[in-house]
């Protein structure tokens, strides 16, 4: 992950860590999830895991007058979130990911290395395991300036809350 991403990331935790500690009593801490994926039903044993809110990304959503529940952030709830603010900003659910890939692909990166950063692999394959033959360390100085490029090329910046 490069700097400025992670550096967004820590002021994104410390601002939800400040929100639990002012917020209600009753704030909910975990969000009960369907597992949608084959993956996660495996990982998880189940076909439901919790979400801890504490640090996890996820946005609000107002129920009723002064109710608001928490609802965990996928590519249709940022859609759903951009529409609010600007009409046909975000017009596929998963946009994101078709953006990361095509880009990388653009920039000829090797298809393994994509499907790596994509979660893209099938069971024997993953990238993370201890017996994976894929170093992490390579990996990360490999897709590192890739991903700066993109953020470059994005005109991200840090945000502070």
């Amino acid at each position: 992950m490069p700097q400025r991403v992670y550096d967004q990331v820590q002021i994104y935790l410390t601002w939800l860590q400040r929100s639990f500690l002012s917020g209600s009593l009753d704030m909910p801490t975990v969000l009960q999830l369907k597992a949608t994926k084959s993956r996660d039903r495996s990982r998880y044993g189940a076909e439901g895991f919790l979400l801890d809110l504490r640090k996890s990304l996820y946005f609000w959503e107002e129920v009723a007058r002064d109710e608001w529940r928490p609802v965990e952030m996928t590519g249709k709830s940022l859609q759903q979130q951009c529409e609010q603010v600007s009409k046909n900003s975000w017009p596929i659910e998963n946009q994101a990911r078709h953006f990361h890939r095509t880009y990388l692909t653009w920039l000829d990166v090797p298809s393994t290395v994509i499907n790596t950063m994509m979660g893209h692999w099938h069971y024997g394959e993953e990238p993370w395991t201890a017996y994976s033959a894929m170093d992490p360390v390579r990996l990360r100085n490999e897709v590192e300036p890739i991903l700066d490029q993109m953020l470059d090329h994005l005109k991200f910046e840090v945000v502070r809350i």
